[in-house]
């Protein structure tokens, strides 16, 4: 039996129980879920920007596993995943959330852009199901919550080499499958236990949002941290959640807005806070002056004194503790006061600008803030020796708020780049 297509001929017809686009009855995809009669918009988006590229699935492959070893994500191998792309593209899977942040990044688009968001419901037994969610929940343990904390350890480790451009978007990934976890654990017990890392996870996503100069999501990773962080009964964490979107008010010049947000709160972190309002609301909330000693800390400690010395203690950033809650505190107080030409937290901050074993973030900042204390002292030379270093260190790690923090301070008139917010794809 023939039919006619017009302007081609004859052409075989399809045989029985097949309709023409090679789809069983009903539009089930050979082998697969079905999917209403005709191509999703993730097959299409996803197919035609692989094809844009002029890559075959196999290339689109091997990119997305450079990808993905140089971000320090771990996925399957080059045929695994040719495997994996074609079932994308068909329709018949839905990428996990660490794959739609590199396909993204692989294909410079947003994952909706590609057609990954989620949409609608989902059919019961289906991963993106509630049925779905609450069995993958059950599922954690201990040992698989030990998993996920390291993970979101080596993506802290990548940010302090690499900064924003290696570790935003594999983190984003990873928060968004904490929160999908944390809201469907059933244990009491585990679930506090899981949103006190993602309170530390979000904490960490909103600094690196807020680098990037993207107050809106930096915003939005604040609010899951401080949630996460009464969840689990972390004070500690809460306040610093609190006191990341009160630092982006001040960003933005409000600090009459950051004051409301942190109130008469009796914690370091919303001393910080109040201290950088009152002198001025510069924007940032790395500098908490004198205000803050006095002020508590996790467990109702005092906040540290004094400048940051050589003896810096060095704790996991995902676990954080004491220690690290004081130091971060009396680095930070550095940088308030060598921006008013203290010279014991100007030695303090080179010795953090100089050091490898520090984030490159801060050491970014702190040479930013160091030019600008050596400009007021007399120190031209030196003090652009330190804005080139900061400007340079910016536009490696892609965090164009510290750039712009340093065309602010020496003014137009130093010769600076830009530093765009690089996606992880830049990382090198």
């Amino acid at each position: 039996m023939t039919t006619t297509s017009h302007g081609t001929g004859a052409v075989a017809a399809p045989p029985p129980g097949r309709v023409p686009d090679g789809r069983a009855p009903g539009g089930r995809a050979p082998g697969g879920r079905a999917t209403g009669g005709r191509a999703t918009d993730g097959r299409a988006l996803l197919r035609a920007a692989r094809r844009d590229r002029g890559w075959s699935q196999a290339d689109a492959a091997r990119e997305l596993s450079a990808l993905a070893e140089r971000t320090g994500v771990t996925v399957a191998g080059p045929a695994s995943l040719k495997t994996q792309l074609s079932r994308w593209e068909n329709g018949h899977a839905t990428p996990e959330p660490e794959y739609r942040a590199l396909l993204g990044t692989l294909y410079d688009s947003a994952p909706a852009g590609l057609g990954l968001a989620a949409e609608g419901q989902v059919p019961a037994g289906q991963p993106g199901s509630l049925i779905g969610a609450l069995a993958e929940a059950e599922a954690l343990d201990d040992t698989a919550l030990g998993l996920l904390r390291e993970q979101v350890a080596a993506t802290a480790r990548l940010d302090h080499r690499l900064g924003p451009a290696g570790a935003a978007d594999v983190l984003a990934a990873q928060v968004e499958r904490l929160v999908t976890l944390a809201d469907h654990v059933l244990s009491e017990t585990l679930r506090r236990d899981l949103c006190a890392l993602l309170a530390e996870a979000a904490l960490l996503a909103g600094d690196l949002e807020r680098d990037r100069a993207r107050p809106v999501p930096s915003w939005s990773r604040y609010g899951t941290a401080r949630a996460a962080a009464l969840e689990a009964g972390r004070p500690d964490l809460a306040a610093r959640a609190r006191a990341g979107r009160a630092g982006l008010l001040l960003d933005m010049g409000e600090p009459d807005r950051a004051r409301t947000l942190v109130g008469d709160a009796d914690d370091a972190w919303s001393a910080v806070v109040r201290s950088a309002a009152d002198a001025g609301g510069s924007g940032d909330v790395d500098g908490a002056g004198d205000a803050v000693a006095g002020s508590t800390v996790a467990g109702g400690e005092p906040a540290g004194e004094g400048t940051d010395g050589p003896g810096r203690t060095r704790i996991d950033a995902v676990r954080p503790g004491f220690t690290v809650e004081v130091d971060a505190i009396r680095h930070r107080r550095n940088l308030a006061r060598a921006s008013s030409g203290d010279e014991g937290a100007c030695t303090a901050l080179e010795r953090a600008a100089g050091d490898d074993a520090r984030p490159v973030r801060e050491r970014a900042e702190a040479s930013a803030v160091l030019a600008l204390a050596l400009r007021r002292a007399g120190r031209a030379d030196d003090a652009v020796t330190h804005a080139r270093r900061a400007d340079l260190l910016a536009l490696r790690i892609g965090a164009p708020r510290i750039a712009a923090l340093v065309a602010e301070m020496l003014g137009p008139g130093t010769q600076t780049s830009t530093a765009p917010a690089r996606s992880s794809s830049a990382a090198r």
